[in-house]
């Protein structure tokens, strides 16, 4: 895993022995670190779905799934145990070689798709914050059909966004807060108002920095664990740009922003065509 750092920090310098004009110090490396659900078969980033002691029950084609432990007390905190573990081990992986670690410019925690992991998390950032300080950190979720993956009680009705924003900057509990927070391997078409829903939250507070990295295309299918074909109307990169616009007007003075799955240079590019025009 680490190799993959040190690859990316080789490519901000070969860019920068092309473009003079730049420095290593203008590009930054984000150490991207996907939920537990990114290691299973089925994948579960999308979906939530994890084997005990991480979650109720292991992923099923026979029977209902279920993200949620109900009135099960005990096998949730045992969950939040575990997750916070894998998370803080996978850490170490990257902080236990002084070469490695002075690389990575942030740390992203991404496609969070459980209340309860975000929540491991920050204890697991707990754990290790004089290591960690003072690399900058974000945490964000996914929403699959425009629905976070976790529901309150098996088959019951699902966390809003609010609450997977509050779950990422709530001060009551002693946990380092993020710096930045967001939503990422989402459909475009649901972030304006998922970002409705963590502005609530955010209402009379200082607003972290915001990440926003949508899906291209038409959309991940839970029914079919496919990416639908985009429409062709789809204007991507126009919209995005007009989003971000849009969310500092409304006080995100700090946002990063770009693309997911579906996504390549040339999106990239005519986002920031776009951006550059509007």
């Amino acid at each position: 895993m680490r190799n993959a750092v040190h690859i990316a920090d080789q490519a901000r310098h070969q860019f920068c022995k092309e473009d003079l004009d730049v420095s290593p110090k203008d590009i930054h490396i984000a150490l991207s670190l996907g939920p537990f659900g990114a290691v299973l078969t089925p994948m579960q980033d999308f979906g939530g779905i994890y084997p005990p002691p991480y979650g109720p029950r292991a992923h099923s084609d026979a029977e209902e799934n279920t993200t949620s432990f109900g009135d099960d007390i005990e096998g949730k905190n045992n969950s939040i145990k575990a997750l916070t573990r894998f998370h803080e081990d996978r850490l170490r992986v990257f902080t236990s070689d002084k070469e490695t670690w002075d690389k990575v410019d942030f740390v992203a925690f991404e496609t969070v798709p459980l209340v309860r992991e975000v929540e491991a998390i920050r204890r697991a950032m707990n754990n290790m914050k004089e290591i960690i300080s003072p690399k900058p950190w974000w945490i964000t979720a996914t929403f699959p059909n425009g629905k976070y993956p976790e529901t309150r009680q098996p088959g019951g009705d699902h966390y809003t966004a609010s609450e997977a924003a509050i779950a990422m900057v709530r001060s009551d509990d002693n946990m380092p807060v993020p710096n930045g927070i967001g939503i990422n391997c989402t459909a475009l078409k649901y972030i304006p108002e998922l970002l409705q829903e963590f502005e609530l939250v955010m209402d009379g507070n200082e607003k972290p920095f915001l990440v926003l990295h949508p899906n291209g295309g038409g959309g991940f299918d839970l029914s079919t664990q496919a990416f639908r074909e985009p429409e062709e109307s789809d204007r991507w990169a126009e919209d995005l740009a007009t989003l971000v616009k849009e969310a500092k007007g409304r006080g995100w003075n700090e946002i990063i922003f770009g693309g997911c799955c579906k996504t390549g240079p040339g999106d990239i590019k005519a986002l920031g065509k776009a951006f550059s025009e509007e």
